[in-house]
């Protein structure tokens, strides 16, 4: 008698090998190769709806726990080029570079291998002239010499809802504690993440003047201690019975029928793509008049002195390599802030409350963000409208780079061409294209913006991070609570559309 493991008619079997087809993975069914045993306990026997017939092998089931259950071969394959490189080895490339939180009051700096760094910039008007404030306090300094030589500090912790490994540095001999009279001291943690350079996700107090800041690198992810290990895919290889067809009929069918859409499709979006090259440079020009009047109108309100500069504190201004802007709550801004650091006289303004309408002003396109930029640059984030690049001079001017520009046809043929899919719907992507011409490529700028919904953010705060992936491309970070809001609210080409009331 047979068992249903060793010949089980499952047409649900059928049905999802014809799903797997769909999704773009080949048929795995040869004509001329012996049947399988089907006294094999990884032998199934499948019938389609067309009774035919036919015998699968499925893969074993391997479960790894860590890389030290993997064989050497395959733990080799994760040490991309770093031969088991100690982290701060991998971390060095981080060179001069600094990274930054923006926050409603503080800005947070952490330059690796120098200084983490809490600092807040005032502008006011000495007679006709415009001067800058500092007030600024070291959370705590690197250490004198790389820990090399010892075993790296590491743990695991939740970072937006998924376990990751981080890897751990203590930055100490900050200023000292008016509260402790101890020097300040910073735990630094960093994470593997493979899609940003390096990105200052979160900075907190865990106790009196001592602080854990959170950086996200894809320089960590040459490690294999620190990448998180995805489920192996395993194809299902299946034979036919005699006077079964190598591929079932259905499947062929289904088979010619996406090929005849995919086709049609195709020269659909060709044609498209031709009509509406018109329409997009006269959205381009327009955006670019509208640039040009509303600097125009910035310049005029801003145009009121020589725009000297002074510093309170010594230092220079900060170049920004990597970008956020992060409007927090009061409660979390203060919290932050180290208490002594003021005092009733010159205690710093409270900043703003938390905007709960964020959602729908991303949504509307509403309001623009602004985030530090690269150097000389900043950069400015209006959805729905532009992204674009731009230098304030001391006198007021201003010079902008237009990197993209919102086109709503523009994006679903983009949306199209590029069917973007993941396996988490925690995020979406926008593209803006037909930014000013650049020089090195002889074509428009274009920037993707990507949508992450972060739920473990505070309501109501956003943090962007700006990079150049290509010549002339980029790719515009955009995480926030508001986001999980917005899931909901796409459409087919994952453009949210509010309801109507």
């Amino acid at each position: 008698m047979w068992s249903p493991r060793q010949r089980g008619w499952c047409h649900g079997t059928a049905v999802a090998l014809v799903v797997l087809v769909a999704m773009g993975r080949p048929w795995a069914g040869a004509s001329g190769h012996a049947l399988p045993n089907p006294f094999d306990p990884d032998v199934v026997t499948i019938m389609t709806a067309d009774r035919e017939r036919y015998r699968c092998q499925l893969p074993q089931r391997k479960v790894v726990e860590n890389v030290g259950d993997m064989s050497s071969s395959e733990s080799q394959d994760l040490l991309v080029g770093s031969d088991a490189a100690h982290p701060a080895q991998l971390l060095s490339v981080f060179g001069d570079t600094c990274v930054y939180r923006l926050e409603p009051y503080w800005t947070y700096e952490f330059c690796f291998g120098k200084h983490v760094r809490q600092y807040h910039e005032e502008t006011y008007t000495s007679g006709q002239k415009k001067k800058l404030k500092v007030t600024e306090y070291f959370l705590g300094r690197a250490p004198t010499q790389a820990p090399l030589s010892e075993p790296p500090v590491s743990g695991t912790m939740l970072v937006e809802d998924d376990k990751s490994k981080y890897y751990s540095e203590e930055y100490g001999h900050g200023d000292t504690c008016d509260l402790t009279g101890e020097p300040r001291v910073t735990e630094v943690r960093f994470v593997c993440n493979p899609e940003q350079t390096h990105v200052f996700l979160e900075l907190s107090e865990t106790t009196t003047c001592r602080y854990q800041a959170l950086i996200a690198t894809s320089h960590l992810c040459d490690h294999a201690d620190f990448v998180e290990l995805e489920a192996p895919v395993s194809p299902i290889h299946c034979v036919p019975e005699p006077d079964s067809p190598e591929q079932p009929v259905a499947l062929q069918h289904m088979m010619a029928q996406e090929q005849s859409y995919r086709e049609e499709a195709m020269l659909r979006v060709s044609q498209e793509r031709e009509a509406a090259m018109r329409q997009h440079q006269h959205l381009r020009r327009a955006a670019l008049a509208a640039a040009a009047a509303s600097a125009e109108e910035e310049e005029e309100e801003e145009d009121h002195g020589d725009g000297e500069e002074s510093r309170e504190a010594s230092g220079r201004r900060p170049q920004l390599p990597s970008s956020e802007e992060s409007p927090f709550k009061r409660r979390a801004s203060s919290r932050r802030k180290p208490s002594e650091e003021a005092s009733e006289s010159n205690r710093p303004p409270s900043s703003k409350p938390y905007d709960p309408n964020l959602m729908k002003k991303l949504v509307r396109g509403s309001s623009c963000y602004h985030g530090g930029g690269s150097g000389w640059w900043r950069f400015e984030f209006c959805p729905l409208r532009h992204v674009r690049q731009y230098h304030a001079h001391q006198d007021g001017r201003k010079d902008y780079i237009v990197l993209g520009t919102w086109d709503e046809r523009g994006h679903v043929l983009e949306w199209n061409d590029r069917q973007p899919t993941t396996s988490k719907r925690r995020m979406f992507t926008h593209y803006y294209m037909d930014g000013d011409i650049c020089e090195l490529t002889n074509s428009p700028r274009r920037v993707d913006i990507r949508f992450v919904c972060s739920a473990t953010m505070d309501k109501g705060s956003v943090v962007l991070a700006l990079e150049e992936r290509k010549t002339c491309e980029y790719l515009l970070t955009v995480r926030s609570e508001a986001v999980c809001e917005m899931m909901p609210l796409l459409d087919e080409h994952d453009i949210p559309r509010l309801p109507a009331h």
